[in-house]
């Protein structure tokens, strides 16, 4: 089976707003957007999953993102995070 899963439909803009609203201040403003739009449809139907499986737990975009940035951060103090792809890219930038 391929299902869809819908969630909140937002604009990159408000996305990037909650990103930064959860950042410390010092770390605002990282996250940037631009370029021409990526034409991708607005609303996908979980209708068949639903169907299939019955209900779907749904998370708040505000509560995703607030729980996926506490989950980076807790990763990166343990030690658990592989930045090694970040750390080169800005390597090769500098």
């Amino acid at each position: 089976f391929v299902f869809n899963l819908h969630g909140e439909t937002t604009e990159v803009a408000e996305m990037v707003r909650v990103i930064d609203e959860e950042l410390p201040a010092h770390q605002r403003g990282l996250v940037t957007f631009g370029g021409a739009p990526i034409p991708v449809a607005p609303y996908l139907s979980d209708a068949a999953i639903r169907a299939t499986i019955g209900d779907v737990p749904s998370t708040p975009l505000v509560e995703g993102v607030r729980e996926t940035i506490k989950r980076f951060i807790e990763l990166r103090n343990e030690g658990r995070l592989d930045t090694s792809d970040i750390d080169a890219e800005l390597s090769a930038k500098a």
